[in-house]
C-alpha cells in the first residue's frame, strides 16, 4: 500500500511508490550528523489511500541532550554510492 511522499529539492511533493520486496526506512538528523550529511534526513509525510488501509510501524530514538555527535569516519566511495543510489 503506498501513500508515502518526500518532499524533494524543489519543494515539491512527490510520491515514494513501494518496490515489491523493499523496505523503506526514513532517516532521521542523527544518522544525517553523523555521516555528514552523505544521508539526508528524510521530509516525509503519509497520504492514506482512501480505497485502503495502510499501516505503519514508526520507531524513533533520540541519544540524551547531552551527547555530543561526532561524524563517522565513513569508507571510501562511501558518498559516491549514496548519492548515486539518491539519485
Amino acid at each position: 500500500v503506498g501513500g508515502l511522499e518526500v518532499l524533494n529539492s524543489a519543494g515539491r511533493w512527490v510520491p515514494a511508490p513501494p518496490l515489491p520486496g523493499s523496505l523503506v526506512c526514513n532517516l532521521g538528523e542523527v544518522v544525517q550528523l553523523l555521516t555528514k550529511g552523505t544521508y539526508l534526513s528524510t521530509v516525509h509525510r503519509v497520504q492514506r489511500p482512501h480505497s485502503r488501509g495502510r499501516l505503519s510501524a514508526p520507531y524513533f530514538w533520540n541519544p540524551s541532550l547531552d551527547v555530543v555527535i561526532e561524524p563517522l569516519t565513513l569508507h571510501a566511495g562511501t558518498e559516491d554510492v549514496a548519492r548515486r543510489e539518491l539519485g
